[in-house]
């Protein structure tokens, strides 16, 4: 189980990790698109790039959400599979033990 829980501590890293990354880029982005505006010298200009902005941070988002949900996935997959390791060792390792105590 030790194996298990590090693996998943592992994985609370890593998606924490990268959530910090995302909200980082998010802001770097709304910097950007507050530049871009500020430079807009119609109101249809304006408007123009807010489109533009909303459309490229909504892509943004599916794909940040997409790696996170992958991160989670990976992580989960890696947990299973440590637990379900050690519960067919401690299944061999009943088995053994009953066929030494039979004999």
């Amino acid at each position: 189980m030790n194996a298990a829980n590090q693996v998943a501590v592992e994985g609370v890293r890593a998606f924490a990790k990268r959530q910090a990354e995302n909200v980082q880029q998010s802001l770097d982005a709304a910097k950007g698109a507050f530049d871009q505006l500020s430079k807009a010298s119609t109101s249809q200009e304006a408007v123009a790039k807010q489109e533009e902005i909303a459309q490229d941070a909504f892509v943004q988002a599916v794909k940040n959400a997409q790696e996170q949900t992958d991160l989670d996935t990976e992580s989960n997959t890696k947990a299973a599979q440590a637990i379900i390791g050690r519960i067919v060792e401690g299944m061999n390792e009943s088995k053994d033990l009953v066929g030494k105590l039979q004999k």
